[in-house]
């Protein structure tokens, strides 16, 4: 199964400069390519589901590699946390998590939990290191 996004801003963020493409196709959770609408069509057999953004800007896999908990504390509070250190808040204790198969259990985990899964789930924390 592979999802086909078009019909809004997509931006690739690739390079220096913003990159905007047609349409992004997805497959295993994995960006398979991005470009022209009309060649992901042709060029990828099997079965796909398109989402429509109608109007909405995609960016895909954008991570936030680096941000100071410090100057954007209110944005952190706001939002669930996987960080390999235990982090105690005000609202909640979030566990620390080491490698890459538990983060993204932690992830799931926490992408589940949420009722309305229109909405974007932002979550701070992994680092490859």
């Amino acid at each position: 199964m592979q999802t086909l996004n078009y019909g809004g801003d997509i931006v690739t963020m690739e390079g220096d400069e913003p990159t905007y493409v047609e349409a992004v196709m997805e497959r295993g959770g994995r960006i398979i390519y991005a470009g022209p609408r009309v060649s992901a069509v042709n060029n990828f057999a099997g079965e796909t589901i398109e989402v429509d953004l109608q109007g909405k800007t995609l960016m895909p896999g954008f991570i936030e590699p680096h941000a100071h908990p410090v100057s954007i504390g209110a944005f952190i509070l706001a939002n669930d946390i996987v960080a390999p250190h235990e982090w105690r808040m005000p609202h909640k204790t979030y566990p620390g998590v080491s490698g890459k198969e538990n983060y993204l259990k932690a992830v799931k985990a926490i992408i589940d939990s949420k009722k309305d899964k229109s909405q974007t789930v932002l979550i701070w924390g992994y680092h490859k290191s």
